[in-house]
């Protein structure tokens, strides 16, 4: 990162991470003042929800909320009418987050979220309440309130502490690529981006010259400069000395 950025844009990761731990704390406190069944959710909703970039927490909440308020209402009309029937209401609900999920693939906008939490949610909330379905009502308003609680407080704090928007980030990639493409341009204008690759292609024709001039010898000319055959391309005896590779006469001749 370069350092004539800020000090918040250098530091984005620990500046994300100490607000999401703010909002987590701030989630649990109001869900434990509020006495709520389950804290801990709206804690986990903080961390499951929080996002870098301050205007996708915001964009999100929203729909994140009333996500989990759709898959509540479901839950609450589905458990009291199939519990006696827990095969159905099992294959009930996994039809149900199939379909949710199927429909949130097939929305790539913020909206995605609505049918995505509308098919967790009746999950998280059906399940556990399969063998108590009289508390149902009140399981699912809790859920509910602590999971829009861990989302008002996620997008809180990171629109108000320090929020990061996506100018920077975009700035940084321009400012990358703007940097590549110079360096790119002064090597080619100078000639430097050229040296290795024509000094590499030299080195690949000196050593292609030097292979074809070693196969068009054949393998009798290998074996003459080794020694192993005379000028006839005859077995060479143990006292005789090897003769010229220029000669080309024949023992005969000789």
């Amino acid at each position: 990162m370069n350092v004539d950025h800020p000090f918040l844009v250098r530091h984005a990761d620990i500046v994300f991470a100490l607000k999401t731990f703010a909002a987590a704390m701030l989630a649990l406190v109001i869900a434990l003042w509020l006495d709520l069944p389950r804290p801990y959710w709206a804690m986990a909703t903080v961390y499951i929800t929080s996002q870098p970039l301050a205007g996708a927490t915001s964009s999100k909440a929203f729909y994140r909320v009333l996500g989990t308020v759709l898959g509540a209402s479901v839950t609450v009309a589905m458990v009291p009418n199939l519990v006696n029937a827990p095969e159905l209401l099992c294959l009930i609900i996994a039809l149900w987050v199939g379909l949710c999920l199927y429909l949130s693939l097939l929305d790539g906008t913020p909206r995605s979220y609505v049918f995505m939490l509308a098919g967790y949610t009746v999950a998280f909330i059906g399940f556990p309440v399969v063998s108590d379905p009289a508390s149902i009502f009140d399981t699912a308003l809790a859920r509910v309130e602590e999971i829009s609680l861990g989302i008002v407080c996620a997008s809180l704090v990171s629109t108000v502490v320090f929020p990061r928007s996506v100018a920077p980030a975009v700035a940084a990639r321009v400012d990358n690529w703007l940097f590549d493409a110079r360096r790119l341009s002064q090597d080619v204008l100078t000639g430097h981006g050229t040296e290795q690759a024509s000094r590499d292609l030299r080195g690949s024709h000196r050593g292609t010259r030097g292979r074809t001039t070693d196969n068009s010898a054949g393998p009798c000319a290998s074996a003459r400069r080794s020694g192993e055959l005379g000028p006839d391309r005859r077995p060479r005896a143990a006292n005789s000395r090897p003769a010229p590779c220029g000669d080309r006469r024949t023992t005969a001749e000789t």
